[in-house]
């Protein structure tokens, strides 16, 4: 049997898995992905370290799937934090992880010499210190000699396809999270690589995702016994290549990736002209260049659900919850479904990390609003999903409204996607059929369609996405709801409105 590898540089683990061409499963190795400390004391990621580690992987996935053919190997991951390398492919430096903010006084001079209008209509971003423009501009002044030295900027999951195959390639999906591509002509931006003195030659070159770029090296080959015919393909962004085994390659439905965060990924039709104005989602190029994909996101999504477990769910009121989180569900069920719409008048802003879309504000707080002293902890827990709800409809609109299509279903995947009693209301708030496709590791998964391609198998992502798309669940809107979380939801966006200016206040005590 022929497989397909995918490599997940991720933030919370390294992945590598086997998969079959229909889309299952064969083997899978993950470890928790490290973070190291710096001689300056900071925290940075071990591009080296990261490479002994998934090369070990490999080695291991190999072996137990000795009697297959392993044809191609593709790789995902997190954007934006990127290796510095000399001529000679070393690593100079530890890695500033994406989510790092110590970048923040470079975005702020970002915005003050270029201006956010003009820095989304070349990038279709808002100026953050995640992306990786800040992050260089930091490098280049505290660090000047690695800045020097660097020879190739390359992200993490740039990096893997360089160790494995000794090729500087990207695709689209992770050029545009860069702050250094231009989403219109579809190439690095010479006026940015001028700002922040990036040459062209020290970036990968741009491909569609599914592009062949040569095969495993001799020595990838000696050490993790992969076969030498192994063809490496340019891959993707994680939650990009999510978009192919959930099914939200069409322009009709959204991916829903529901973690610690949460984010919403709507993928254009081929040939769409792109948003001309910043309304509160990101822009960026999906794995080829003839679509776009518009990006928003729930900060604390999942982490907003573990807050409330946590200081919710312990109580006398819930009795005993030493069950695990995924045993949850029918606990909910039982205990939150008699709290009627509205959890009892209680809103909860699900901010605790600062708000994503559309407001990407790092200084918005959570909070619970309409509490007096009847409210328990049910009516708070209740509200938390509520919240949360009312948060996804507010991007999906978003969404609607830049791209002016109608979005019919979000097809959600990841752990959120496991507590039935959250999509249900989710469902009912935003009106929409609700999707679970039936896979565990859709960015892998993705990852292993990319590499099929890239050899043939499928002739293309919409072709592979039909392949291994299976809906394991439907969860439809409750209609005799929809009416008043409809009145709800009015509130609540007035809510995020007016207290916006009190969390910005508020964030001075912290």
């Amino acid at each position: 049997m022929d497989l397909y590898l995918g490599i997940d540089v991720g933030t919370t683990n390294l992945k590598v898995a086997a998969f079959s061409s229909d889309g299952d499963l064969v083997a899978i190795r993950r470890k928790a992905t490290p973070l190291s400390t710096g001689s300056d004391g900071l925290p940075g990621y071990d591009a080296d370290l990261f490479w002994d580690e998934i090369s070990t992987m490999l080695k291991d996935v190999n072996q137990e799937c000795h009697q297959h053919n392993i044809r191609a190997v593709s790789t995902t991951g997190m954007a934006e934090a990127m290796v510095a390398l000399d001529e000679y492919g070393n690593c100079l430096d530890l890695v500033i992880p994406w989510f790092d903010t110590r970048s923040k006084s470079y975005s702020d001079h970002i915005v003050r010499d270029l201006g956010v209008e003009k820095i989304f209509s070349i990038t279709g971003l808002d100026v953050n210190p995640i992306f990786s423009l800040p992050k260089l501009m930091l490098i280049q002044n505290l660090k000047p000699e690695i800045f020097g030295r660097a020879n190739k900027w390359l992200q993490l999951p740039e990096y893997i396809l360089y160790r494995l195959s000794g090729q500087c390639f990207t695709d689209f999906s992770l050029a545009s999270r860069t702050m250094l591509f231009d989403i219109h002509s579809n190439d690095w931006c010479d006026s940015l690589l001028e700002y922040s003195f990036i040459q062209r030659s020290h970036l990968p070159k741009i491909v569609d995702g599914g592009t062949p770029i040569g095969l495993v090296s001799p020595e990838v080959a000696h050490h993790t016994g992969l076969p030498t015919s192994c063809v490496v393909v340019v891959g993707g962004h994680d939650h990009i290549c999510a978009t192919i085994p959930a099914g939200a390659v069409n322009g009709e439905h959204v991916l829903d990736s529901s973690g610690t965060a949460e984010s919403f990924i709507y993928v254009s039709k081929s040939g769409s002209v792109l948003p001309k104005k910043f309304s509160g989602l990101r822009v960026g190029r999906y794995l080829t260049k003839d679509k776009y994909a518009l990006w928003g996101g729930i900060v604390s999504s999942g982490a907003s659900v573990e807050w409330g477990i946590q200081r919710l769910c312990n109580g006398t009121e819930f009795g005993d919850s030493t069950f695990d989180k995924l045993g949850y569900d029918s606990f909910f069920e039982s205990n939150l479904n008699q709290i009627p719409v509205g959890s009892h008048g209680v809103i909860f802003l699900p901010h605790l990390r600062g708000a994503g879309a559309p407001y990407w504000n790092p200084m918005m707080r959570g909070s619970f609003l309409g509490l007096n002293s009847t409210i328990s902890n049910a009516d708070l827990m209740k509200s938390v999903f509520e919240g949360l709800s009312m948060q996804s409809r507010m991007i999906i609109e978003t969404m609607e409204k830049a791209s002016g299509s109608k979005i019919t279903a979000l097809n959600t995947v990841g752990g959120g996607s496991r507590l039935t009693y959250w999509q249900n209301i989710k469902a009912t708030v935003t009106h929409r059929t609700i999707n679970i496709p039936n896979v565990n590791e859709a960015t892998l998964l993705g990852a292993a369609m990319l590499a099929a391609i890239g050899v043939g198998e499928y002739s293309s992502i919409e072709e592979a996405s039909q392949v291994c798309f299976n809906i394991g669940k439907t969860i439809s809107s409750r209609l005799e709801s929809e009416a008043k979380y409809d009145e709800l939801y009015k509130i609540y966006v007035q809510a995020n409105d007016q207290t916006k200016v009190i969390s910005e206040q508020l964030s001075k005590f912290i």
